[in-house]
């Protein structure tokens, strides 16, 4: 691979989140591609970064997310060789907004002499 990412955040920036990503090495880079999913696994392309030197150089990029999701966004970045081959980042993951916490008893009526609790958002701990 003709470029390193030797480090890849993504910061929480209010209502929008900073993707970046630093290179060592860059050479015959095309573009990057900064990518986001909401569950971790499926991605789409967010926006596309050219290269700044592609002379072996260690180079810094960024770009903002305006429309982040409420909840957890997992980023990563896709780096093109110009002879089209390319590699992933790992993924970076920032979590926005507050998410509800609370917790559930079910079902209602009981039956069966059991009753289910499901927590949510919780503190770790043993609850009584």
């Amino acid at each position: 691979m003709p470029v390193t990412l030797t480090h890849v955040r993504a910061k929480d920036e209010g209502d929008k989140v900073r993707v970046e990503w630093d290179v060592a090495g860059e050479l015959n880079v095309a573009n990057y591609e900064v990518q986001r999913s909401c569950d971790g696994v499926s991605f789409a392309d967010l926006g596309t970064r050219l290269p700044v030197g592609n002379n072996g150089g260690s180079y810094q990029y960024n770009m903002p997310d305006n429309n982040p999701q409420s909840g957890v966004n997992y980023y990563r970045i896709r780096t093109r060789e110009t002879n089209g081959n390319y590699s992933f980042s790992d993924i970076v993951a920032v979590r926005m907004g507050r998410e509800l916490s609370g917790y559930n008893i079910f079902p209602n009526p009981i039956k069966d002499n059991r009753v289910l609790v499901r927590f949510e958002n919780q503190n770790a701990g043993i609850y009584k």
